[in-house]
């Protein structure tokens, strides 16, 4: 369907393509260079309201940060709610 969509920009080439690459590298990567910042996040809102058991958050970032593989998905999506949280209170949406 997004191939038709985009029938005449994609390269035909690239349309037909049936396989998926992998930016599993660049998540441990970007876990290994943002980790205090991320740190700070995991002892944010989320474990203020139980819903994330910080300890066990920490050491599986430490573990995808030193490559071991693992399912990304959840942590990432914990990591997007706490830093969506962190900048609301930082700065609400106007009135």
């Amino acid at each position: 369907m997004l191939g038709r969509a985009m029938a005449g920009l994609l390269p035909q080439a690239v349309a037909d393509r049936r396989t998926k690459g992998s930016f599993d590298a660049d998540h441990y990567a970007g876990l290994r260079a943002n980790m205090p910042t991320l740190l700070e996040l995991t002892h944010g809102r989320l474990a203020e309201m139980g819903l994330i058991d910080t300890s066990r958050f920490i050491l599986s970032m430490n573990q995808a940060a030193a490559g071991v593989p693992m399912s990304l998905a959840t942590m990432e999506q914990a990591l997007g709610a706490e830093a969506w949280i962190t900048a609301h209170e930082r700065e609400p949406a106007p009135t």
